[in-house]
């Protein structure tokens, strides 16, 4: 929120070094997508990704609709929440799919999530 990319980077990858659960992966993969490092952020949604659970691989999906959600691309953000969201119903991706389809100027659909 205050636009300070290279501590919110520090603070991601201390919590990376410190834990691999795929919870934090999936909030550090948020903070390097909100500061731009999206090549960072593929990597821990590939990871994610490879993994037999269906909430890490929610997760994955989440990431890379963040990223579509970042470069403006709602289709496909919508797409890929709705993907995850099928893999495991949270209320995160929920959120976003709502943010996805105001973005989309689907008004009607964002307020059905």
């Amino acid at each position: 929120m205050r636009h300070e990319k290279g501590p919110a980077l520090d603070a991601a990858e201390r919590a990376l070094a410190n834990s691999s659960s795929a919870q934090i992966r999936f909030l550090a993969a948020r903070i390097f997508v909100e500061a731009g490092d999206i090549a960072r952020a593929r990597e821990l949604s590939t990871v994610l990704a490879s993994e037999l659970q269906a909430e890490p691989q929610s997760y994955a999906k989440l990431i890379e609709g963040d990223i579509a959600f970042r470069n403006k691309d709602p289709r496909d953000a919508i797409k890929l929440f709705v993907e995850a969201n099928t893999l495991l119903d949270t209320w995160i991706s929920r959120f976003d799919l709502g943010r996805a389809y105001l973005q989309a100027d689907a008004f009607m659909f964002a307020r059905s999530w």
